[in-house]
């Protein structure tokens, strides 16, 4: 669908889901180590355009805002444009929640449509 788009532009788009849907958030580059953190439920969220780059979101996620999720029973979220070929998510999807299982937070992985902004 748009995989591959490049993050900035990826993050015009999500800027434009969060706002559409009225959600407060703090954006990239004030909370180092996290692309955005949501006030609604605290949320710590990775955006990558690509499945390749997923890892790499794992591996700062547990970093940078796990132990911080874990006293708040937070959520850590890793967001990614939808694929033409879903099943390519299941190796880093499995990796994600292996690797995330120690921690006392919500994981979640969101699959981003461009459609309806």
């Amino acid at each position: 669908m748009f995989e591959g788009i490049g993050e900035s532009f990826l993050e015009i788009i999500f800027r434009r889901i969060l706002d559409k849907h009225g959600i407060k958030y703090i954006p990239p580059n004030i909370v180092k180590g996290v692309d955005f953190v949501l006030f609604n439920e605290i949320a710590f969220i990775e955006l990558e355009d690509t499945v390749s780059e997923v890892y790499h979101a794992i591996n700062q996620l547990i970093e940078k805002a796990a132990g911080i999720a874990s006293i708040y029973r937070g959520f850590i979220v890793i967001a990614i444009p939808m694929l033409e070929e879903p099943e390519r998510i299941i190796s880093p999807l499995q990796r994600f929640f292996y690797k995330t299982r120690k921690f006392n937070v919500r994981r979640e992985f969101w699959l981003l449509k461009r459609t309806g902004l």
